[in-house]
């Protein structure tokens, strides 16, 4: 009796496994070997690192690589003029709520 149970739950398992097999969607793909991965500063600067690697150990011409640290370079220029532009905007805000609290003394 007990080895009937058994069995009967072993292929009640067998049988939601395979059903949760079938659910499980498809992975995304991954990302192509060599992609630059540029979204964020972080991930522009890992970049870059890759790519200097790359060109010492000679798997990229000169050209390529010439070509990809002005883009990377003109990208980070971008991020950091994003960034100061964020920064005026929070000092004049900042200036705006002292100049309030002052004029309300």
């Amino acid at each position: 009796m007990i080895l009937e149970k058994r069995q009967e739950t072993l292929g009640k398992s067998k049988e939601t496994a395979s059903k949760n097999a079938n659910e499980i969607t498809q992975a995304p793909p991954l990302k192509p070997k060599g992609s630059l991965t540029l979204n964020s500063l972080k991930n522009a600067r890992q970049t870059l690192a890759r790519i200097i690697r790359k060109y010492n150990a000679n798997e990229i011409t000169s050209e390529q690589f010439k070509n990809l640290v002005y883009g990377i370079n003109t990208l980070a220029h971008i991020f950091k003029i994003e960034s100061d532009t964020a920064q005026d905007a929070r000092i004049e805000a900042i200036e705006k709520a002292i100049a309030e609290l002052e004029a309300a003394k």
